[in-house]
């Protein structure tokens, strides 16, 4: 159900074991950095399971954080669309922007690229995209920095992988 290594074309990449009870997405800590009204609440909503997987470069740099949650029934759509109101109810500060692009990958996906610029309350940071992907009763979650496009492609690549633990595909 997780990424490999050849689904983020970034050189040498190597898995680091599953953690069990992955713990939380860093999503609503990098909104609140970008958001200046109240920053995006985490989800009220309880996974049934959760785990967190990163896919780390060889020089030990992290490629990308992964987590899988299994929601109860129609949990896994609830959980998407709590994300997607904490998006449109964000207002970012001046130096920094908040956009998105749905639907591109699975039953149902959602991208949020999230930039700070130098100027405001927060440090300047490249660029990242917390990408969101649902197959049935499971979403995944994890943060790509790069291009729009790449994190579509890694996206439906999550969308084919979760299709191993869901009967929905």
């Amino acid at each position: 159900m997780f990424l490999q290594p050849t689904d983020v074309d970034r050189g040498n990449v190597r898995l680091e074991r599953p953690v069990v009870d992955g713990g939380e997405s860093a999503f609503a800590d990098e909104a609140g950095l970008a958001c200046r009204n109240t920053p995006p609440r985490r989800s009220t909503l309880v996974p049934m399971e959760r785990g967190l997987r990163y896919l780390t470069a060889a020089e030990d740099l992290v490629v990308t954080d992964q987590w899988v949650a299994r929601y109860r029934p129609a949990d896994a759509a609830q959980y998407l669309n709590q994300v997607r109101t904490a998006v449109a109810d964000c207002s970012p500060y001046p130096n920094a922007s908040v956009t998105t692009v749905a639907r591109f990958a699975g039953q149902d996906s959602l991208l949020v690229r999230i930039e700070i610029r130098a100027g405001g309350p927060a440090i300047q940071s490249d660029p990242v995209d917390y990408v969101f992907v649902r197959q049935g009763d499971l979403v995944t979650e994890f943060e790509w920095a790069g291009t729009n496009d790449a994190a579509e492609q890694v996206g439906r690549r999550a969308a084919a992988r979760l299709c191993a633990g869901t009967p929905t595909c």
